[in-house]
Parts: C-alpha cells; structure tokens; sequence
C-alpha cells in the first residue's frame, strides 16, 4: 500500500517490488507486479476476465457457495456490497473492491442458474442498444418514461 497514507520507507521497499521479475518453471522471465505489503505479498495476476470469472466461479463452488446457498441469500449479499459501493462513492475514496465484490456475488447467482457473464451482458446490450432519452439530474431516463 503505497500513497498518502503510507511511510516513504514502505513507498520505496513497494517501488523495488513493482520492478521485481521471477522466473518461471518453464525458463520464461515475467513481471510480478505486487499490490500489497506483507500478508503475504500478494501478485496482482494479469488474467483475462474470462480467467478471472473460471476462477471466481470455481471459488464459489469449492466453498459451496452455490448447492449451499440460495439466491436469496446472496441477493441480501449483494445488497450489503451495495451498500459498501454506496459508503465509498459518497467519502470519494477508490470503489473498485466494492464493485469487484458486486460481480462476484452476481456470479454466484448466474452460476447458480447456469447463467454466463456473456449472456447476462448480451441480454443487457439488446436491452439497451437502441435505447433512447436524456439525462435528467445525472440521470438517464429512458424516451419512454418522460
């Protein structure tokens, strides 16, 4: 964790760390970038977001998150990470766990009802693709509502 909360000697021990590359098995150099400071020093994985939802989605099947739970219950889920993304849009401060958070849970549900992240996307883009209005106090009301 670097920045204005942060001690110059941390900064500068995180800026050697972002330079860092490792070798892998298969001889290849490759960056490590790390994102965080002990906890184990976590490497930011440079996946595709297919990989990240295989990897998501297996996660939630390892901790049965999916035959154990329901969708209600992680609908209320969803709504508490709401809340989160609710609490740090109004302080300003960085949102970007807060809406990971919220694809996580809203995998678990289309996992759930062997849904993909494709076809919820699709099905949202026909929706909204020729969708026409105008924005009303920062907000985008359809033709059809005004």
């Amino acid at each position: 964790m670097t920045g204005k909360n942060s001690h110059p000697d941390q900064d500068a021990r995180m800026d050697q760390l972002h330079r860092y590359k490792l070798e892998t098995v298969h001889g290849v150099k490759q960056d490590v970038v790390f994102n965080s400071y002990p906890e184990w020093i976590t490497v930011q994985e440079n996946l595709s977001t297919d990989d990240y939802v295989k990897k998501i989605v297996g996660w939630h099947h390892d901790r049965n998150l999916i035959d154990g739970s329901t969708d209600k219950d992680q609908f209320a889920k969803l709504i508490q990470e709401a809340g989160e993304l609710s609490d740090n849009i109004c302080k300003g401060e960085d949102v970007s766990d807060d809406i990971g958070d919220m694809i996580v849970v809203l995998l678990n549900i289309a996992e759930r009802n062997k849904l993909s992240l494709a076809d919820c996307l699709s099905k949202a883009w026909d929706d909204i693709k020729d969708r026409k209005g105008r924005m009303v106090d920062g907000i985008f009301i359809k033709e059809t509502d005004l």
